[in-house]
């Protein structure tokens, strides 16, 4: 069926379940904790694929379960059109990217990502600026989530700043996912990426995905959601340090 080992198809499964775990416990987590996983075995361009289908699934439900999708969309309809064209351009610009650059920007983001989680700075609001740092945000977020998956620097960063009360901004988070992730799906197939037997794999992961995000909200009400959320944050720094190291010999 796959034309990939058996051990990096176990890993791929592996990973979604970890990451839909995180994701079920903390609400988060999902794409970082996937791709730090399979980035350097797979290569990062074949990681973003399998990524695709199990994060538009996954985000489905956030996405429409809510009263504020109308409200969303005429807020943040500039965000979001703004964030596709920057997917677009990273998942054509990912093939062109050597793989230790790939691998170097990824593991500098998930410590950029973590540290700041951690120091849960307090972010501006954009007040007046919005109508130019919405699209400004997205665009870079985008093309950063087109290359390496991560939307969070600082595309996430944004939506937090904005202080949206917290029902619609995770109704907003499942629609950003949404459009990014499909974006995403359309670039990497028209690079000639998105192949017959990446897109079974994405398909046979997604309902790792929801396993773990299953277990993982059981788990919620017996464990301290900040512990958990400072290790996960800790792994994925020292994650980040390790594929630096290893990509810096072969830049």
């Amino acid at each position: 069926m796959f034309s990939y080992p058996p051990e990096i198809i176990a890993l791929a499964l592996a990973a979604f379940l970890i990451g839909g775990f995180a994701k079920g416990v903390i609400g988060l987590g999902l794409p970082v904790v996937v791709l730090a996983i399979i980035a350097a075995p797979m290569g990062v361009a074949n990681a973003l694929a399998v990524f695709v289908i199990p994060a538009v699934l996954a985000n489905l439900w956030q996405a429409l379960d809510g009263t504020a999708l109308r409200q969303i969309l005429a807020r943040l309809w500039p965000f979001y059109l703004a964030a596709a064209v920057g997917v677009m351009l990273g998942g054509q610009l990912v093939v062109f990217v050597a793989e230790a650059v790939l691998l170097t920007v990824l593991g500098t983001v998930l410590i950029t990502y973590s540290v700041l989680a951690l120091a849960s700075p307090d972010l501006p609001q954009p007040g007046r600026h919005e109508p130019w740092m919405a699209p400004a945000a997205a665009l870079s977020g985008g093309i950063m989530f087109g290359l390496v998956g991560n939307f969070i620097v600082p595309g996430i960063l944004y939506l937090q700043a904005l202080r949206l009360p917290r029902d619609v901004f995770v109704q907003a988070l499942g629609v950003t996912y949404i459009v990014i992730s499909s974006s995403l799906g359309l670039s990497l197939s028209s690079a000639a990426v998105m192949t017959t037997d990446l897109a079974l794999l994405s398909a046979a992961c997604a309902p790792l995905a929801f396993l773990g995000m299953a277990l993982g909200r059981r788990l919620r009400k017996h464990v301290s959601e900040d512990v958990f959320l400072k290790v996960f944050l800790t792994a994925l720094i020292l994650t980040g340090v390790y594929m630096i190291w290893q990509s810096v010999g072969k830049l």
